[in-house]
């Protein structure tokens, strides 16, 4: 939506300081015939000014019979919401006492007008006393008529308490990113990956091999996008960069990644095998022949199954110092690096910084991409993990 200039500088005149708020909503709802999102849910504690606020954007920007407001606290039944809803946006009363009376008034209002229609419920958490399927089926209007109906719902609640375990709609593209995503990074970089993402996630309903509702297939489909995103966050695809690793980072802080990674995922009881030195401070060979000839090991591929596991920071400095031999890096630069991977969310710390040498991470890079990172500075990795790489 072009925001109209004149729109926004009155309510700012009117709402000093919620000029984010205010940009956020003009950007949601675009052009009369636009598509906007089917519901949009609006919280805060009382006295903030958010039912104001949207009254006044609908009076200064919007037509009448364009949309209609309910406050919950004067309904008493089901039929009342209905009835107060249809009155705006008909301008006249209609009798209407059940949910499919007021989905067939809803379609008749809008067979000759394409405008959307908005239906605005104030301390709407109230509505859960009056029906329990009362808001789901309010929150599935747009889906059944197939109409550009927004719900806006305006409580005092946030929405973990306002919504029921049945009956409501899931956000579930958002929630299947914001479990891949929330601890890998930051909202800046979640805004410059959700197009791209969307794109991925709509291409089955595009090309018919699934519809909006087969959710399961869609988000098992946009997996291997997921993965694809994590790894090049924060590593920008290091194979098809021309900027190789080393000129991004210094050398031996891919080391140090490398080192989380292994201290992630090879047990400590492999440590003595793997990482041990001699006394003379060069690293053991190991007996690659024998490994490779011996099945993969039972104890490594259960823990790629489970994920990452924690490693504390004295077992990341031991293997660091065991693969690393280019020259000596201080305590203190490996404890400034690791922290700038925890900023990056490429390790996430498990634990307290109240004792250095008991602090936990987890890696939270994937094997292909460390894969990349050891084969872009000559790193043999295939000796320490039983994965065919």
């Amino acid at each position: 939506m072009t925001i109209d200039p004149q729109l926004k500088k009155k309510l700012l005149e009117e709402f000093p300081g919620r000029t984010s708020q205010i940009d956020i909503l003009l950007n949601w709802f675009g052009k009369p015939d636009e598509r906007t999102p089917p519901t949009i849910f609006i919280h805060g504690n009382r006295a903030l000014g958010k039912t104001e606020l949207i009254k006044r954007l609908f009076a200064l920007g919007f037509t009448t019979g364009q949309s209609s407001f309910v406050n919950c606290r004067i309904c008493y039944t089901p039929q009342q919401v209905f009835e107060y809803t249809l009155k705006h946006l008909a301008e006249k009363r209609i009798i209407c006492k059940n949910i499919n009376d007021f989905t067939i008034q809803i379609q008749e209002l809008c067979e000759n007008n394409s405008e959307t229609k908005y239906l605005i419920f104030d301390n709407a958490e109230l509505l859960w006393k009056l029906s329990s399927t009362l808001v789901p089926a309010l929150l599935a209007i747009s889906q059944w008529t197939n109409l550009n109906i927004c719900v806006i719902l305006i409580s005092q609640v946030p929405w973990e308490k306002f919504r029921k375990i049945i009956g409501i709609p899931e956000p579930k593209f958002v929630e299947n990113i914001c479990d891949v995503f929330f601890e890998n990074c930051d909202l800046l970089d979640l805004i410059r990956l959700l197009p791209g993402l969307f794109e991925k996630f709509i291409i089955p309903v595009n090309e018919e091999r699934a519809t909006r509702n087969d959710i399961s297939f869609l988000c098992n489909e946009l997996k291997p996008y997921l993965e694809s995103a994590l790894d090049n966050l924060y590593l920008q695809n290091i194979s098809n960069n021309s900027t190789k690793p080393e000129e991004q980072m210094p050398k031996w802080s891919l080391y140090l990644l490398i080192a989380t990674y292994l201290g992630s995922y090879v047990p400590k009881i492999l440590d003595k095998e793997y990482f041990a030195q001699e006394s003379t401070g060069k690293k053991r060979k190991l007996k690659k022949k024998k490994l490779n000839k011996s099945p993969k090991n039972p104890k490594k591929l259960t823990l790629e199954k489970k994920g990452p596991q924690l490693c504390e920071m004295e077992r990341v400095l031991a293997i660091f110092h065991c693969i690393y031999f280019e020259g000596i890096i201080q305590t203190f630069d490996i404890q400034m690096q690791i922290e700038s991977f925890v900023t990056h969310r490429l390790l996430i710390r498990t634990s307290s910084l109240e004792r250095l040498e008991d602090v936990s991470y987890r890696c939270n890079v994937s094997l292909n991409c460390i894969n990349q990172i050891a084969q872009s500075i000559g790193f043999d990795l295939s000796k320490y993990l039983d994965h065919d790489i």
